[in-house]
């Protein structure tokens, strides 16, 4: 049997996260693709301003075009 590994990011993107955080109306705040690796920023889910920063988006990630997030780093993949 073969195992691959499948990190959180691949299975839950950006705005997925956020709901997971912070409640079901919630979303990524506008940001740089690329600096989700080390902060990134929701919506409230109740007045959809901008949260405060929060550690990076999970390992796996898409930031950017043909990268991915690992060790909170932006990478090819």
């Amino acid at each position: 049997m073969t195992y691959v590994q499948t990190y959180t990011g691949q299975r839950y993107s950006p705005d997925d996260q956020c709901r997971l955080h912070y409640g079901l109306n919630s979303k990524l705040c506008e940001t740089i693709p690329e600096h989700i690796c080390t902060s990134m920023r929701c919506t409230n889910p109740t007045t959809g301003e901008c949260l405060p920063e929060y550690n990076g988006a999970a390992r796996g990630t898409l930031c950017g075009l043909a990268k991915v997030i690992h060790y909170f780093q932006c990478q090819a993949k």
